[in-house]
């Protein structure tokens, strides 16, 4: 069964083992606060993807919010996947972490 969740500042999409949060076109300091506040419900062990496909522009207080739930989902087993516009690509690739939220890459047994 699926769950939506939505508010004034995001859509979450639970269901098939998986969360998406659908991210609007801006991003201000309030959203921000909001979403640590969110972040407080998930399981770092779970898979969730943050659809920012439609942003295009972010406070630098949600840049090390996405930086700090990357590294707990990274300790806890689960996984972060994030899908950026092409705003948002520019600007993670000017700053030097778009690296940072791309998935790791599949090592072939040899």
């Amino acid at each position: 069964m699926e769950n939506n969740n939505t508010n004034k500042f995001l859509t979450i999409h639970e269901g098939s083992g998986n969360s998406v949060w659908k991210f609007p076109k801006h991003i201000d300091f309030e959203k921000s606060t909001n979403y640590l506040y969110r972040a407080g419900d998930i399981d770092f062990s779970d898979h969730v993807i943050f659809d920012l496909t439609e942003t295009e522009n972010v406070h630098s207080s949600f840049i090390g919010f996405m930086i700090e739930l990357r590294t707990k989902f990274e300790n806890r087993g689960g996984s972060l996947i994030v899908n950026l516009s092409p705003d948002l690509e520019k600007l993670f690739f000017r700053m030097s972490i778009y690296e940072h939220f791309q998935p790791e890459p599949v090592h072939k047994a040899v």
